[in-house]
């Protein structure tokens, strides 16, 4: 505990600088960005007016210090881990750098009984980013405050870029270990990334609705799951991180089929159903029935074989025509029903005729 306290220095929080570079939690569209455009972001997704409000009201928490780098300005660092802690600061003291909620930020700042506001804010020095990274692995991925799915991806990238083996195995495994995880899951979450980066570089394929604050990254690291998926679109040794044989006429596709709304609701439907859609894409006839518009449940019934197909759908059939028929005494039907029962008979007796033994 004393080594601890020994680390920690009070920086005031005028020398401390926002991660616009290498954050995970921030999106593509703000990286890089104004303090503005950043605070921005944090007020609409990140809880920063709840945060704001609990250091008015209770102050700064010095047991829990930011984790900061330095930077080639002297006596100026980067925050590492804290950036929403430094932004509510920064805004509780300057409520210009707020270009949104003025009013509520003004009420908070009105209401707040811990004035005058902290300046001089606990910090730990690290010399390098990636001293950091354990920590940060930790706390955010596998420990007590975890990230998204998709910031969690892109710490590991950063920490894989920087991890020393050359073997993509025993980089994986080293990430595993540093967070308390194992091989797979960095794996898949890895793979996800940069399937999701392609997704992004190609401009979300022109889907309708589709960016970075919609996609549901949770869901392609789930598709990865299904090897006929991976296969689909070129990943044929696994969960690959460099994507080597990706292919992007697939990957639209698949992109589509899960993302794309404009029918009202994606040709996937409910996740639970990319176990019918991974055995759709690797039979040829049921992924043509499928490509040509007909529904994913449809197409599945080819991907079994034409045998199977014909078998299964004149069970189903039969199993609701009997059901039907144990309380047809007991209803009036109308022509329209009559006349769809004859072209039951007639398909029926197709069937037959073609499947008749010789």
């Amino acid at each position: 505990m004393t080594e601890f306290h020994e680390r920690v220095n009070l920086i005031n929080y005028t020398k401390l600088n926002l991660d616009k570079e290498k954050n995970p939690r921030l999106p593509t569209r703000v990286m890089g960005k104004s303090d503005e455009e950043i605070i921005e972001y944090m007020i609409k997704d990140s809880n920063l007016l709840d945060l704001m409000a609990s250091i008015g009201e209770n102050g700064f928490f010095l047991g829990e210090p930011l984790l900061v780098v330095k930077t080639d300005i002297n006596d100026e660092f980067v925050v590492v881990e804290g950036n929403r802690r430094l932004s509510a600061v920064m805004v509780l003291h300057n409520p210009t750098f707020a270009r949104i909620s003025k009013t509520s930020i003004d009420k908070i700042i009105k209401e707040a009984s811990r004035k005058p506001f902290p300046t001089e804010l606990p910090v730990i020095i690290y010399d390098k980013r990636e001293e950091i990274f354990e920590y940060l692995g930790y706390r955010h991925i596998t420990g007590v405050k975890p990230w998204d799915s998709l910031a969690k991806a892109r710490y590991l990238r950063q920490l894989y870029d920087y991890s020393k083996p050359e073997d993509i195995e025993e980089k994986c495994r080293d990430l595993a270990r540093a967070i308390g995880s194992r091989p797979d899951y960095v794996k898949r979450l890895l793979s996800g990334l940069s399937i999701y980066n392609a997704i992004e570089s190609n401009g979300y394929f022109k889907i309708k609705g589709l960016d970075e604050e919609t996609i549901s990254f949770s869901l392609i690291t789930t598709a990865l799951g299904y090897a006929d998926l991976r296969n689909f679109i070129g990943l044929e040794t696994g969960y690959e991180i460099d994507l080597k044989g990706l292919n992007i006429a697939a990957l639209k596709e698949l992109t589509a089929w899960m993302f794309d709304t404009r029918e009202g609701k994606t040709r996937l439907g409910e996740s639970r159903n990319l176990g019918k859609l991974a055995s759709v894409v690797a039979n040829e006839v049921s992924l043509k029935e499928f490509r040509d518009g007909e529904p994913l449940e449809a197409a599945f019934y080819f991907s079994e074989g034409a045998k199977e197909s014909v078998i299964n759908g004149i069970g189903e059939a039969y199993n609701y025509l009997e059901l039907a028929y144990r309380y047809a005494k007991e209803v009036t039907l109308e022509e329209e029903e009559h006349e769809l029962l004859d072209k039951i008979i007639k398909t029926a007796n197709a069937i037959k005729k073609q499947t008749k033994p010789e």
